[in-house]
């Protein structure tokens, strides 16, 4: 259900992205459910991942410089992007390919698909990087299994956010397109009456 107009999904990824903003639990997040949503529904290619990742990174530069700014105690002036992030942004960008290439029709089992797929590969790849980044972790196949064992219990809540906003993301989609395209119809049968009178 791929969409050329951008407004329904641009509006709905800046509704996404500004709940971000407001106070909740670690990882209970948006991102992946904007990402997975812009690459099932954007039509162009290249905007399928512009407009999801320019959500993410606006936000983060809210984040990074207000309510999470403690977190970066060695950077000075604004935070633009960190290490890091790098992860992050790696995970976002497959999300996006997950929902081009698993949510070709927007279905519950198939956004449920896309959702389960992205918390596995957002949980493998975040963990990863924080083994890769955090000195405290051995450069090992024991460290490494650590830094995944660190990580399990923030899967709960990153797959219920991802349900959450999927949910709110796709749902919301699924049904002002419904009521836009009665109304159009409508509009049409209405057109072709008056015009054979």
């Amino acid at each position: 259900m791929k969409n050329k107009s951008l407004i329904l999904p641009f509006t709905l990824i800046v509704v996404a992205a500004l709940a971000r903003l407001l106070p909740h639990p670690p990882n209970f997040s948006p991102i992946g459910s904007i990402a997975l949503f812009g690459g099932a529904v954007i039509a162009s290619k290249y905007v399928k991942y512009l407009i999801p990742v320019l959500a993410l990174f606006v936000s983060d530069l809210v984040l990074n410089n207000t309510l999470l700014r403690s977190f970066y105690p060695d950077h000075s002036g604004m935070v633009i992007f960190t290490d890091y992030m790098v992860w992050t942004y790696v995970a976002f960008l497959l999300a996006v390919g997950i929902g081009h290439v698993f949510i070709k029709k927007i279905s519950f089992l198939n956004v449920l698909g896309g959702v389960l797929g992205f918390t596995l590969v957002f949980f493998l790849i975040s963990n990863f990087g924080s083994w890769i980044g955090i000195p405290s972790y051995p450069k090992t196949i024991s460290g490494l299994i650590a830094c995944m064992s660190a990580g399990l219990p923030f899967v709960k809540a990153s797959l219920v956010g991802n349900l959450v906003y999927s949910t709110f993301l796709f749902g919301s989609y699924y049904m002002i397109s419904q009521i836009i395209s009665r109304s159009t119809e409508s509009s049409n049968v209405i057109m072709e009456q008056v015009s054979k009178k």
